[in-house]
């Protein structure tokens, strides 16, 4: 993830001469002169973003000039990759899924591949990183509330991005109904048996508890006499 990129050089002569002279060069930028073989790292600055060759050449103290030898490909990537992590808004479980987009494109550049993901609830980071992936289940910590849910990706070169976090309201309580019978408007309560076939039903809960998370939904069963 760095722009200088090191390479190892080194060379022999079989023929018993010596290695005087050589040519160390990225991709097509073969330099016009020679200079003193030294056998050791070479460093390459500024190299920019993608897939890259290093290239070698050497001659020696006779003027024989060797083939030119490639390294194998490497890739310079010195940006951080994007992504996004999504869940739902209430759950009644601590056992909470986590989805992760993530991207390293970059348009018309070869990039290192996002390679490794933290995803954790709260204030204590993760000190290990774990392969990426789509999603991952956490457990919330304990405590019906708003949880905060943070995530950090790295790619393969090093470079890491931290995600915009996300929250989740953890409700675990139940909500006790109350039902209401109504036959009319001034009438508010029913006896046992009655001969009516039309009413009205209303259904509340009470509001003394306290709710985490709006009530969204009702569901009314009984048995019901022709």
């Amino acid at each position: 993830n760095t722009t200088t990129v090191a390479t190892t050089v080194s060379g022999s002569d079989t023929g018993g001469g010596t290695l005087s002279y050589m040519k160390a060069w990225v991709d097509n930028n073969t330099p016009v002169d020679w200079s003193n073989y030294s056998a050791g790292t070479k460093l390459f600055s500024p190299v920019g973003e993608g897939q890259h060759t290093a290239h070698v050449q050497f001659m020696d103290s006779v003027g024989n000039v060797s083939s030119i030898y490639d390294s194998s490909t490497f890739i310079v990537d010195t940006t951080a990759p994007t992504g996004a992590i999504s869940g739902n808004a209430y759950t009644n479980s601590s056992s909470y899924q986590v989805s992760l987009t993530y991207s390293d494109a970059k348009t018309g550049i070869v990039t290192s591949g996002v390679s490794h993901m933290k995803i954790w609830e709260g204030n204590s980071e993760p000190s290990t990183w774990e392969t990426v992936a789509n999603s991952k289940t956490i457990t919330l910590s304990s405590g019906d509330g708003t949880k905060t849910i943070h995530a950090k990706i790295k790619d393969n070169a090093g470079n890491e991005a931290i995600l915009s976090s996300i929250t989740t309201i953890l409700d675990t309580g139940k909500v006790t109904p109350i039902l209401t019978l109504y036959m009319s408007d001034n009438v508010t309560s029913l006896p046992a048996q009655v001969n009516y076939r039309n009413f009205v039903a209303r259904v509340s809960y009470n509001t003394s508890e306290t709710q985490t998370s709006p009530v969204t939904h009702y569901q009314l069963t009984g048995d019901f006499i022709s």
